[in-house]
């Protein structure tokens, strides 16, 4: 974001009252009407966002944080610049260009803006993708150049950071930098959505460490992460802080201090897992004993599914029920309804389908033939449901996608 529209929402904060500058950005009274705050709890950050430490316990970002002081920003089509990253992050601009981060341009040549390009190498430092920052907010910030492949970012320092044998995984490359200035082996995932399986042999060795923003992305990447490296160690995300860079914005003097801290902290994957897992299942026990014990749980079932305005026969319904339960087991059930047009295969299934969480299922209705192939969903102990899979061309890459999630289980 311009240093001009965070100038704009400094000064709309500033008309509200007192604003003192604090570590990189600047703490005043939470601008979120229905929050009385009478201790200044709201932290501005360089490149515009803001976070209340208290009552609400959120983040805004620039965008949403204009529309709350009733002030327009500028078009962030405007691009972004190397300078106005480097201020916004509180690193030195020299420091990420040694680090091969360049102002490029994105778009048509009749309508190009200016993006920051950055650079994804392998370990002999070849460059192999190009990520490019569009803007500090926004649903679009980044863009891959065409064809690029995600690989994890600053794996030319692994040689290095083998030395040292332990390496911190963070989310993008922002933090990545932070945490190098501080002299701190670090790895960037660029995407909570984008680990792989084929990143692992990278961390051979390492002991590991993966920053867990406290968002359903955070959870999300070190859940793929620790399918992996299950002994991976999980840093919490302090109070006041998302993520490494906030940490620093926050209290640059004692950044490297209080990261050291947190690292020092950080407990095995396995442990927090087997903790959760073992308070949950006390919980669930406890509400399930009376269904555990039930001589006749079928004919519950089928009194539930009843109860939701089914009606007709329940056999598709509890037959899906006992299909999508099968997702825990070591050769799931494939399931198929054959009847004709409008005779009720879906209704079939979709009663079932409020008796399991969001996660034991992935529901198809309608798609292109690359869907499932395209896809960044988790689909281990999860059911995928085709409404229309009469319908797939037997030699589309659809199919294939569906032959190959049958005969792999």
């Amino acid at each position: 974001m311009a240093s001009r529209n965070l100038e704009a929402i400094l000064a709309a904060l500033e008309q509200r009252g007192d604003v003192r500058r604090e570590g990189k950005g600047w703490k005043t009274r939470c601008p979120a009407p229905d929050h009385e705050d009478t201790h200044p709890s709201f932290y501005l950050y360089p490149g515009g966002g803001g976070k209340c430490f208290s009552a609400c316990s959120r983040y805004w970002s620039p965008r949403e944080l204009a529309e709350l002081l009733g002030i327009q920003l500028e078009d962030s089509g405007s691009g972004l610049t190397v300078a106005e990253l480097a201020e916004a992050k509180g690193l030195p601009e020299d420091f990420l260009r040694s680090l091969g981060v360049t102002d490029g341009f994105t778009g048509a040549v009749s309508s190009r803006r200016p993006c920051v390009d950055i650079a994804y190498a392998d370990e002999s430092g070849e460059v192999k993708a190009l990520r490019k920052r569009l803007s500090m907010d926004g649903p679009s910030r980044f863009i891959w150049r065409r064809g690029d492949k995600t690989t994890l970012y600053g794996l030319p320092y692994l040689a290095e950071i083998k030395r040292k044998g332990k390496v911190v995984l963070v989310e993008g490359e922002t933090d990545a930098w932070t945490l190098w200035r501080h002299r701190i082996p670090a790895l960037g995932v660029p995407g909570a959505s984008t680990w792989k399986e084929r990143f692992r042999p990278y961390l051979d060795g390492l002991e590991v460490y993966a920053w867990r923003e406290p968002d359903d992305g955070g959870d999300n990447l070190l859940h793929a992460v620790s399918q992996d490296l299950p002994d991976v160690r999980v840093i919490g995300a302090p109070p006041d802080a998302k993520d490494p860079s906030d940490l620093y914005l926050l209290d640059p003097d004692n950044f490297k201090e209080r990261m050291l801290g947190l690292i020092e902290a950080a407990r095995p994957f396995s442990e927090i897992r087997a903790e959760a897992f073992s308070a949950e299942a006390r919980e669930c026990l406890a509400k399930a004993s009376a269904l555990l014990h039930s001589p006749n749980i079928l004919n519950q079932l089928k009194d539930a599914i009843r109860a939701t305005g089914f009606a007709g026969d329940t056999r598709p319904a509890m037959m899906s029920y006992f299909a999508i339960t099968s997702r825990l087991l070591r050769a799931p059930l494939n399931l198929g309804y054959i009847s004709q047009s409008a005779s009720g295969k879906n209704a079939g299934v979709d009663a079932s389908l409020p008796f399991f969480p969001a996660t034991a299922f992935y529901l198809v209705r309608a798609s292109s033939p690359r869907a499932l192939i395209y896809n960044d969903e988790q689909f281990t102990h999860r059911i995928v449901i085709l409404t229309e899979a009469d319908s797939l061309p037997e030699d589309s890459p659809a199919a294939s996608a569906v032959r190959s999630l049958m005969s792999d289980g």
